[in-house]
């Protein structure tokens, strides 16, 4: 398998693990052709919306671009533009799942006989809006550091949604 294809699968595993945590519910559409690699779902009681879904594009590197308070990624034009709308029914946001700056996959984890880590982290950013560009091939993505992918991140999104707003 090449090394895209395992972070692919990287990436698709390190979301699933934070959902399955998180209670949150988890389809891959198929085909994806609309830059949506994941859909969650979560059924909330006492929410404006019942069950707030929210689709994720995702992308995984070893070479993030870090500043002091974001960082930066090469988001392909195709994702940029099926990202940006704002008639959407299904909200979509990026996902970018970093991991070590090794070409050995077997670096991408900690595995011990009481604990399996997925090493490094995952940032999110909506898209929501975003003017149209003259780009042909990529649109660097400024995503804020604060944006880290976690349980509690996963969680407070998909109250968000279910409050009736918008991520």
């Amino acid at each position: 398998m090449d090394l895209n294809t395992r972070k692919e699968y990287f990436s698709v595993a390190y979301v699933r693990a934070l959902a399955a945590v998180a209670g949150i519910s988890v389809a891959r559409p198929e085909p994806d052709t609309d830059s949506e690699d994941l859909v969650l779902s979560a059924r909330l009681t006492g929410a404006k919306i019942r069950s707030p879904k929210i689709a994720l594009q995702l992308k995984c590197s070893s070479r993030l671009a870090k500043a002091r308070t974001d960082v930066a990624f090469p988001l392909p034009i195709k994702n940029y533009e099926d990202l940006r709308p704002t008639n959407l029914a299904v909200p979509r946001i990026l996902v970018v799942v970093e991991v070590p700056p090794a070409e050995d996959p077997e670096l991408w984890i900690d595995q011990h006989d009481d604990r399996l880590c997925l090493m490094h982290s995952a940032y999110w950013t909506s898209l929501f809006g975003y003017r149209s560009v003259s780009n042909q091939t990529t649109v660097t993505v400024r995503i804020p550091l604060e944006r880290r992918l976690t349980t509690s991140s996963l969680s407070s999104i998909m109250v968000k949604l279910g409050e009736g707003g918008r991520v």
